[in-house]
């Protein structure tokens, strides 16, 4: 399937200059696959704007569902340029970035097939990623469009990844997570929902990549495989990963709350039927969103903000 920019033009194979010997800030590459959320997935790009790491050396890689009601049939993002725009005025006002043109470059989309399951979408945007950027100093970093991450998010994992001397076999994820389950912003232990802040190296991933699965458990074989191949993982927001001597510092929020089909909700008893019954749920949830809510704005929606400062009083007060 094509990538393109968001401008619709398609995305050059060559690799861009790269920084120079191995002491330079890793790159990381940021891989959302979505689908029938616009509203969500404007707030992911706006959290993936938001992040404190250098943004020169970070890129965002959307997976769309060629059948999305977001891409026209000429297979171009329908509102492609209003997003461009919103994108730029959100970085102009919230992250205060005035050379704008090098972000067209940053920011790509990736058309994926329908019938894909999750785990070939990721290996999909990681080989799109891969090709654009190569693999030396490269991680790869799971965006999910229905969860939150908040601004030191990529900084923990470049710092985890840099710690243990930058070994090409190398994967992590959070050993704690901010979770709204119950309302209001909580920590609670990362088991059973790490492919959601899941991170590797582009080497690790070429030599193993997501398994071709449509179980629910996805996420669950391929950390065992990775496991197996790779030996445990790095748990980047604890205190020893990122160098300091403080509490933990959780930085992937994992949502209940978004007002919209999760494919959790159909896992119980329904086996490889589930990704479709969260496909026809999503599609008619987007069919009843308002005019208003089907089209892409990048900006934290208010019952994101009030979390995220929920969290951070939190954070200032432990």
């Amino acid at each position: 399937m094509p990538q393109m920019n968001l401008f619709g033009a398609p995305t050059s194979a060559e690799s861009p200059q790269r920084h120079p010997g191995h002491q330079s800030p890793p790159r990381i590459a940021a891989l959302c696959p979505t689908f029938c959320r616009p509203h969500l997935l404007g707030e992911s790009i706006a959290a993936f704007c938001d992040q404190q790491y250098t943004l020169r050396d970070t890129t965002l890689w959307i997976g769309i569902d060629a059948d999305d009601p977001l891409i026209s049939e000429q297979g171009k993002l329908a509102n492609d340029r209003e997003l461009m725009k919103a994108i730029q005025n959100h970085l102009r006002l919230a992250v205060k970035h005035s050379d704008w043109p090098w972000m067209e470059s940053q920011i790509h989309v990736c058309l994926c097939e329908p019938s894909w399951p999750l785990p070939d979408k990721y290996n999909h945007l990681a080989a799109c990623a891969r090709d654009r950027l190569g693999v030396e100093n490269l991680l790869f970093a799971t965006w999910e469009d229905d969860d939150y991450y908040l601004p030191h998010h990529f900084g923990s994992i470049a710092k985890a990844w840099v710690r243990r001397n930058r070994p090409q076999g190398w994967w992590g994820h959070p050993e704690l997570v901010w979770s709204d389950y119950s309302g209001r912003p909580e920590i609670e232990q990362a088991t059973g929902r790490f492919h959601a802040a899941l991170a590797l190296s582009a080497h690790t991933h070429q030599r193993t990549g997501w398994i071709s699965t449509t179980d629910a458990d996805f996420d669950q074989q391929y950390m065992a495989r990775l496991r197996k191949t790779f030996g445990p993982p790095s748990h980047y927001d604890t205190p020893q990963a990122l160098g300091n001597s403080g509490a933990p510092a959780p930085s992937y929020v994992f949502r209940w709350h978004t007002n919209s089909f999760h494919g959790q909700q159909a896992m119980g008893g329904t086996g490889d039927q589930w990704q479709s019954l969260a496909r026809q749920s999503l599609r008619l949830q987007y069919e009843k969103l308002d005019p208003s809510q089907r089209s892409i704005r990048v900006e934290i929606r208010p019952e994101t903000r009030t979390l995220i400062n929920i969290i951070q009083a939190t954070r200032v007060s432990r």
